[in-house]
C-alpha cells in the first residue's frame, strides 16, 4: 500500500511514516516547509513540497502529486480542512483519510466542539458567557483563590495560539485583544493541571460507520503532541 502523507515534517508526521513502513507501507512524504539540507524521514522518499494551506495552488499541487505517485491513501496532517473541503475532488484520484466538511468543520471549531460533546454527555470544559464571566473577575478583587478562565480562539489552530488564562479584568482584555488576530474566540471553564496530564482518543471509521481503527495519545510537558502511543496494532489496514 503507498500513502502520501503531509505535514511530513512536523513530529506527528514522521511518527506516522515511521509506523506506517513498519507496517510494510510505501510512504511520501509532502510538506509545505522543507528541514535544512532537505532532511527528510528514513522510511521515506525526499519529501514533495507544496504552497500554504490558505494559497490559491494548494489543492493543484495535491492533485499534481497524487496523480504522479498514484497513493492508494491520502492522510492528511497538515492541510487538513482544505483537503477536507476538497473531498470529493480528491476522491476521483485516491482514497482520502478525513471526514466530510460539515463534519469536519463541527470538530475543527473548539465551541462547536464542546456543545456536541455536552449533547453526547461527554465530559468537558463549561462554556461561559461573557457577561458572566466579566460578574465573576469583579468578585476575584475580593477572592484568595480567584476563578480563573480559558479564552481561545473557535478555530482549531493549534499550538496554543491565541489562547490564554485570566482571572482579572486586565487580563482578559489583554487577551481578547490578541486572539482578534485568529478570528472569534470563547471563553471556556479552566480545569487544573499540566500539559502532560491531558489524554486524547482518537478513532478512526470507515464509510459505513464501523470502527477500523483507534489510538491514544497524550501531551508532553511543553504541550506538544509526542508520538502516538498506541497507533499500532490497532489500525489494521486492510480495514481502512
Amino acid at each position: 500500500m503507498k500513502v502520501i502523507v503531509t505535514g511530513a515534517t512536523r513530529n506527528t508526521s514522521m511518527a506516522i511514516i515511521r509506523g506506517l513502513a513498519s507496517a510494510g507501507c510505501e510512504v511520501i512524504g509532502a510538506d509545505e516547509r522543507k528541514l535544512p539540507f532537505n532532511m527528510h524521514s528514513r522510511y521515506s522518499k525526499p519529501y514533495y513540497s507544496y504552497p500554504s494551506e490558505y494559497h490559491e495552488d494548494f489543492l493543484d499541487a495535491i492533485i499534481t502529486m497524487i496523480k504522479k505517485e498514484r497513493p492508494d491513501v491520502l492522510l492528511p496532517v497538515c492541510g487538513t480542512k482544505q483537503i477536507s473541503e476538497h473531498k470529493m475532488v480528491i476522491e476521483e484520484h485516491t482514497k482520502v483519510l478525513v471526514p466530510d466538511y460539515k463534519s469536519f468543520m463541527t470538530a475543527y471549531d473548539n465551541q462547536l466542539l464542546l456543545e456536541e460533546c455536552k449533547k453526547l454527555n461527554i465530559d468537558c470544559p463549561k462554556i461561559w458567557q461573557e457577561k458572566d464571566v466579566l460578574c465573576e473577575l469583579k468578585n476575584n478583587r475580593n477572592r484568595t483563590a480567584p476563578v480563573r478562565f480559558v479564552l481561545k480562539p473557535r478555530a482549531d489552530i493549534g499550538g496554543s495560539r491565541g489562547m490564554g488564562v485570566f482571572h482579572d479584568e486586565a487580563s482578559f482584555k489583554h487577551l481578547k485583544k490578541r486572539a482578534e488576530k485568529y478570528g472569534s474566540a470563547f471563553i471556556s471553564e479552566y480545569i487544573p493541571g499540566d500539559p502532560e496530564n491531558m489524554r486524547a482518543v482518537n478513532m478512526l471509521f470507515d464509510g459505513n460507520s464501523e470502527l477500523t481503527a483507534y489510538f491514544t495519545k497524550k501531551k508532553s510537558a511543553n504541550g506538544h503532541n509526542p508520538a502516538v502511543s498506541a497507533l499500532y496494532p490497532s489500525v489494521h489496514m486492510s480495514r481502512t
